[in-house]
């Protein structure tokens, strides 16, 4: 198993996937850490490719999003920069549209911290989405919904 190097981890926001509680799950690291499950370079492109290739089962006006965190986490921002909202979310949107809950690092200005947050969730989790090679974790004590802030995913993904 490949690895990749703390350097490169530490300046990439590395998507990556896992299936939690029959909910699958998608992770922006944005500079962080992966869990060392998920650490493995050939295996974690692969889940990339099948994900980044699968198609859209939901429409972008079914997805529901975090807003009240989300502009809470942009304010200072916002005030410069309008459409930073929107092109924030963007692309969260597109996994949640894929059938995945999307989530992010919140304080990417602290290389060490672990905490991330649900920027949006699809409408429902059970249409059939199978992507090979997932890692799946069941946790009974991680329930992610809209909501779901400070979340330790390197503690339960482990």
């Amino acid at each position: 198993m490949a690895q990749y190097p703390e350097s490169y981890l530490l300046s990439k926001d590395i998507d990556w996937f896992f299936k939690i509680n029959n909910q699958y799950i998608h992770v922006a690291s944005a500079g962080g850490r992966l869990p060392a499950i998920i650490n493995d370079r050939e295996k974690l492109r692969q889940i990339q490719y099948q994900v980044y290739n699968s198609p859209y089962i939901f429409s972008a006006e079914d997805i529901r999003i975090n807003q009240d965190f989300i502009r809470q986490l942009l304010s200072p921002q916002l005030n410069d920069d309008p459409q930073l909202y929107d092109t924030y979310v963007e692309s969260f949107i597109n996994f949640d549209r894929k059938g995945f809950i999307s989530c992010d690092r919140t304080d990417i200005k602290n290389d060490t911290s672990d905490t991330y947050h649900v920027v949006c969730v699809p409408p429902s989790f059970d249409r059939g989405l199978q992507i090979e090679n997932i890692p799946i974790i069941t946790n009974p004590n991680c329930q992610l919904d809209i909501n779901s802030t400070d979340i330790k995913f390197l503690e339960i993904v482990k």
